[in-house]
């Protein structure tokens, strides 16, 4: 059983972990924890070792605004969890190094109130443009799930310089990553055969 004055130093509660001794709160102990989206707070010892405290709120943020069993906030928490934890089934998130931007990882107001200022209903999925990229303003949108479907890597089409490939399809035939060819089609919107012929500062212009 783990002593009831001070816990060990590295012991970690879900997503704290301990890195110090905090003076007293009252005659309580207390210590000094480290959650992992970076903040510092001083919690009494027996809400770690009994109360079940996991993070410093901002897994919960929703709890907050009385939204925790809403459909954005499933959103939100799925979101995180799978760019925050590394596990088999995660391997196309973080297992790629894909993150969740800091205002938007440690807030859930502030992602909802993106969400709501741009066009998100309960018909609609969080999309990344650039497949490869995070998830953060500059890089998401809502779109339906047949949508989103259709926009992977692996089904989306292209016609440039009279052949019909998909975007995986062009992007080794051309030497162009595959993100960089999606962030030119649908954010920057460039014609296809821009798109396919533009260099890259690690490679010179070929002929398709």
């Amino acid at each position: 059983m783990m002593p009831r004055k001070s816990i060990p130093v590295g012991t970690r509660f879900g997503h704290l972990e301990v890195i110090g001794v905090a003076p007293l709160i009252g005659h309580r102990s207390a210590s000094f924890v480290k959650c992992d989206c970076g903040k510092i707070k001083v919690v009494l010892n027996c809400a770690l070792l009994n109360w079940g405290h996991k993070s410093c709120g901002c897994m919960t943020g929703g709890k907050k605004h009385g939204e925790s069993k809403t459909r954005l906030y499933d959103i939100w928490s799925n979101m995180v969890e799978r760019c925050t934890h590394n596990r088999e089934r995660y391997k196309h998130y973080h297992g790629k190094g894909i993150r969740v931007c800091d205002e938007w990882r440690h807030d859930f107001a502030t992602f909802r109130d993106w969400a709501l200022k741009n066009g998100y209903t309960d018909k609609l999925s969080i999309d990344r443009i650039d497949v490869n990229g995070n998830y953060e303003q500059s890089n998401c949108r809502w779109i339906s799930i047949k949508e989103q479907a259709n926009n992977r890597t692996t089904n989306v089409r292209l016609t440039a310089f009279g052949e019909n490939l998909t975007i995986a399809e062009w992007a080794r035939k051309t030497g162009i990553n595959e993100g960089t060819l999606r962030t030119r089609l649908y954010r920057l919107h460039w014609t296809p055969e821009k798109a396919l012929s533009t260099t890259t500062n690690k490679r010179k212009k070929q002929c398709i």
